[in-house]
């Protein structure tokens, strides 16, 4: 399981959780993605298409966020199976 930093910040493509999702269902993937903050939300089920090596391959995710005291996002693990 890997984890990240639920702070938004600008990162290169090549480093962004985002990184190699399939440009149609990016758009779906970030609104998911605000709307489980917004609602704080401690876990959410995503499915959707990465391109690696030219390949589209589909990815299941499950996303698990922590919040602070104040309710801000304190972090996020995620796990990933690929089919």
């Amino acid at each position: 399981m890997r984890q990240f930093t639920a702070y938004r910040k600008e990162l290169p493509q090549s480093l962004s959780a985002n990184a190699g999702v399939h440009s149609q269902d990016l758009g779906q993937i970030e609104t998911l993605n605000d709307q489980a903050y917004r609602e704080r939300r401690r876990e959410y089920y995503s499915e959707y298409r990465i391109i690696r090596g030219g390949d589209i391959r589909w990815i299941e995710a499950r996303k698990f966020i922590s919040y602070d005291g104040d309710g801000r996002p304190r972090g996020v693990r995620i796990g990933n199976a690929s089919c």
